[in-house]
C-alpha cells in the first residue's frame, strides 16, 4: 500500500455498504481512502497555487519599485523570495529583523494564509486517518470473530502503515504546534560549542524542529547569552545549504582593533602597509627558535564537540627569501587546512576549511612558517613573510541542549553543567532526528 497524502471524506463507500447490504472489503476500505487522498491533495494545490500566483505578483510590483528606487538591498531580498516561492520551499527562510514594511506586511498576509491553507488539509487528512483507523479496529474484531485470521492481521499490517506515514505525523505536528497566524513557541534552547551563543529554537512553519526552525538569542537577566545574526537553526550551526553565522576566531586589523589573540611562538610580528596602505602584518623567524608557529587558543571544534575550521588570508614570500618558503595553516592534532606551495612576489590566496579529527588539542589553530628543503633557519636572518586579511572562523557547530519545552512553554527538562549537556547537533547535522 502507497500512502503518499492522507486526507478526508472516507465515509462515502461505508454509507454506501451501509445501504447497499454490502461489507466492504479491506481491499476496498484501502481503495476508497487512498481516492479521497488524491481530492483533497488537489484541492490543497490549487488552493496553493492561487497563493502563489497573487504573492508572486506582489513580489515583482515590489521589486519594480525598489529598482527604480535604487535600492539593491531590497531587490535582491525579493528576488530570493521569488525564487524561494517558484521552487516550492517551504517553509521560507525569516526575513531579516530590519525590513521595510511594503516587504514583511505581504508576508505575513502570504504565511497567514498559507497556514490556513496548510491547516486546513491537515485537519481533513488527520479527520480522516482516525475514522480509517477506527474502521480497521472494528475490521480485526469482526474479522477474527469469523475466524478468518489472515485478513484480521492484514487489518492490523494497515493500520500500522497509516500510523506510521511520515506525512499523517506531520499533519498532527502542524496542528498541535503551529498558530493560525503561522507563529510558534520556543521548545528548545541550544548552545553551540566555540562562542557558547545560546538560542531558542522554535518549531518550523510545519510544526517541526528542522533547520529552517527559527531561532532567536537566549536571554537571562534581560541580557543575550551571546549574540549571532543567524535568522534559522541552520546558519546558526552551519548546516549544508545554509550560509553560516560564523564564529570569528581572530580577525586582522589594525593594531587594537583586530579581533581575538595571535600568539607568536620563535616568530617576530610588526605591522607594515602594503601598497594601497593596507596594513599587514611582517613575519620574521627567531632564528634560534625551537618548532616556531602561530596560535589562535585553544577554541576550535574537537571530537566531542566536531565542527570545521575556515582559514583566509593572503601572503606573499619575497623572491628574495632564502629560508621561508610559505605557510602552513592546521588545527592543532590535524587536519592540514593549507599548505600549498606559493609563487613568489605576489599575493596568494588561502580559503581553506578543515573538520576536527582528533580530541587532543584539536582546538588549537595554527600556522607555521615552511621552509625551503635542505636549508636551515639560521640562514633565515632577512627572510620575512606578509600576510592580510587574515581570518579564522568556525563555520560548522556542534550545538548541545541547555533546556526542553513543552509546547505551552513548560520546563521539560534542564542542563545547567555544560559537560552534562545532551548533544543535539554534531558538526552541522542533527545526531538523531528531533522530536516534535
Amino acid at each position: 500500500m502507497r500512502l503518499h497524502h492522507v486526507i478526508s471524506h472516507i465515509l462515502l463507500f461505508v454509507v454506501f455498504s451501509a445501504l447497499s447490504g454490502h461489507a466492504l472489503t479491506l481491499e476496498e476500505l484501502e481503495k476508497s481512502y487512498e481516492q479521497k487522498l488524491s481530492e483533497v491533495r488537489l484541492e490543497k494545490e490549487k488552493s496553493l497555487a492561487e497563493l502563489n500566483e497573487s504573492y508572486l505578483g506582489a513580489l515583482a510590483r515590489i521589486e519594480a519599485k525598489y529598482q527604480k528606487a535604487g535600492r539593491l538591498d531590497e531587490v535582491m531580498l525579493t528576488r530570493t523570495e521569488i525564487k524561494d516561492l517558484t521552487d516550492k520551499k517551504w517553509p521560507l527562510n525569516a526575513l531579516p529583523e530590519k525590513i521595510s514594511l511594503e516587504c514583511a506586511a505581504p508576508r505575513k498576509i502570504y504565511l497567514k494564509k498559507r497556514v490556513e491553507i496548510e491547516q486546513q488539509a491537515a485537519r481533513k487528512s488527520t479527520d480522516a486517518a482516525d475514522k480509517m483507523l477506527a474502521l480497521l479496529d472494528k475490521q480485526a474484531v469482526d474479522l477474527t470473530k469469523e475466524g478468518n485470521l489472515q485478513q484480521a492481521l492484514l487489518a492490523r499490517q494497515i493500520k500500522a502503515e497509516i500510523e506510521s506515514d511520515t506525512e499523517l505525523g506531520g499533519a498532527r505536528e502542524l496542528l498541535s504546534n503551529v498558530m493560525s497566524d503561522g507563529t510558534t513557541q520556543a521548545v528548545l534552547h541550544l548552545r553551540r560549542f566555540g562562542d557558547n551563543v545560546e538560542v531558542l529554537v522554535k518549531h518550523d512553519t510545519r510544526g517541526q524542529i528542522s533547520f529552517l526552525s527559527p531561532i532567536q538569542n537566549a536571554q537571562e537577566s534581560d541580557k543575550s547569552i551571546g549574540d549571532t545574526t543567524a535568522r534559522n537553526l541552520g546558519e546558526f550551526v552551519g548546516a549544508k545549504g545554509f550560509d553560516p553565522a560564523p564564529f570569528t576566531i581572530y580577525r586582522q586589523g589594525e593594531k587594537g582593533k583586530e579581533i581575538g589573540t595571535l600568539r607568536l611562538d620563535g616568530i617576530h610580528g610588526s605591522e607594515e602597509p602594503t601598497e594601497n596602505k593596507q596594513s599587514a602584518l611582517r613575519l620574521s623567524l627567531d632564528v634560534k627558535a625551537v618548532n616556531p608557529s602561530g596560535s589562535f587558543g585553544s577554541v576550535g571544534p574537537r571530537t566531542s564537540a566536531p565542527g570545521a575550521v575556515r582559514a583566509r588570508c593572503q601572503f606573499l614570500i619575497p623572491k628574495s627569501n632564502k629560508v621561508l618558503s610559505g605557510i602552513t595553516v592546521t588545527q592543532g592534532g590535524g587536519p592540514i587546512l593549507y599548505a600549498e606551495a606559493p609563487k613568489p612576489d605576489v599575493w596568494n590566496e588561502v580559503d581553506a576549511t578543515g573538520e576536527s579529527r582528533v580530541e587532543h588539542e584539536a582546538g588549537t589553530i595554527l600556522f607555521y612558517l615552511k621552509k625551503y628543503p635542505n636549508t636551515i633557519l639560521g640562514d633565515a636572518a632577512r627572510d620575512y613573510v606578509l600576510i592580510k586579511d587574515l581570518h579564522i572562523e568556525i563555520v560548522r557547530f556542534s550545538a548541545f541542549v541547555v533546556q526542553r519545552f513543552d509546547k505551552n512553554g513548560t520546563e521539560l527538562e534542564r542542563h545547567d553543567t555544560p559537560e552534562k549537556q545532551p548533544l543535539f547537533i554534531a558538526n552541522g547535522d542533527f545526531v538523531t532526528i528531533p522530536s516534535p
